[in-house]
């Protein structure tokens, strides 16, 4: 039995007459009575006899009245339970960041967001960090971390914030004597970068390319604790973000310097799928990332 003649068989046992019943639900007397008609005449049965302009419950009537009192509060629970999935109590956000070991701030980020909605569970994916916008297309992740955003009708980029890169050698190395570094000082370095592809790599793409500069040796180590201990032995050279390298700085085996007279900067954006209808929790996320430094 179709769900809306139950909710309308209870309405009118409810209020006493077809004329309020059709107020409550929003519909027009003719209308509520077609509809009465129809679901008795779809069921072969009646569900109200009439006398003196008053409707009384069949025996069928009353077992759908009494059903609907138990089908009816859960079905507004259930309601309830959808908009809270759609607001901010419950769901899952998978989240994927290009180049995880900067984000020094996200664990501490993520904790503070479980603590305001614990509801909210948080899945970091890395495996799928390569090609962030297609695994966000295809419904894998929710929102991705990225520095350099790929133009797709399907995903929306909002900005979050700006970090400084910086150089990162060792405290021997000869980049000490200078007092900032520019692209023809890499020709003879091992300069090793987080990851490929190089057209990835923000330094190599925006400062050594333009310049047409190739360093000695390129190395990809993902780690940055395994990095900076290349560093200090003199074992290369590499750029990070300033923030993230600043807790490694203090042992002073270590020396940082600025890209170019200006420096070198990024920005970083959360890449979401375009839609109008993303549930509250998700923009609440984003306004979390956005403090990231």
């Amino acid at each position: 039995m179709d769900f809306k003649y139950i909710k309308l068989i209870s309405a009118i046992v409810d209020c006493g007459s077809i004329t309020k019943a059709a107020q409550v639900l929003n519909l027009t007397q003719s209308a509520l009575s077609h509809q009465l008609k129809e679901a008795e005449t779809l069921n072969g049965i009646k569900f109200f006899t009439r006398s003196n302009r008053k409707l009384n419950l069949t025996p069928a009537g009353k077992m759908v009245y009494d059903v609907s009192g138990k089908i009816l509060p859960e079905i507004s629970k259930l309601e309830v339970n959808l908009k809270n999935f759609n607001s901010l109590k419950h769901g899952t956000i998978r989240l994927s960041a290009a180049c995880s070991t900067s984000y020094h701030w996200l664990p501490k980020l993520l904790q503070s967001f479980k603590s305001e909605y614990p509801n909210v569970d948080l899945e970091i994916i890395l495996e799928n960090s390569a090609n962030p916008v297609n695994e966000i297309i295809k419904g894998k992740i929710d929102i991705s971390i990225i520095i350099s955003p790929i133009e797709n009708e399907n995903i929306d980029y909002k900005f979050l914030f700006k970090d400084e890169l910086v150089v990162v050698f060792s405290e021997h190395h000869k980049f000490n004597k200078k007092q900032y570094l520019i692209a023809k000082d890499f020709i003879d370095e091992h300069l090793i970068i987080h990851s490929k592809p190089l057209d990835t790599v923000v330094f190599y793409e925006q400062v050594l390319k333009p310049k047409g500069i190739e360093p000695f040796k390129i190395s990809e180590l993902p780690l940055t604790e395994a990095t900076i201990e290349l560093i200090k032995v003199n074992y290369g050279v590499a750029v990070m973000s300033r923030k993230s390298i600043e807790p490694f700085i203090k042992n002073d085996s270590i020396s940082i310097k600025k890209i170019n007279p200006k420096g070198l900067y990024r920005n970083h954006y959360a890449a979401i799928l375009k839609s109008s209808n993303h549930p509250e929790y998700l923009e609440k996320f984003i306004s979390y990332l956005s403090r990231g430094l």
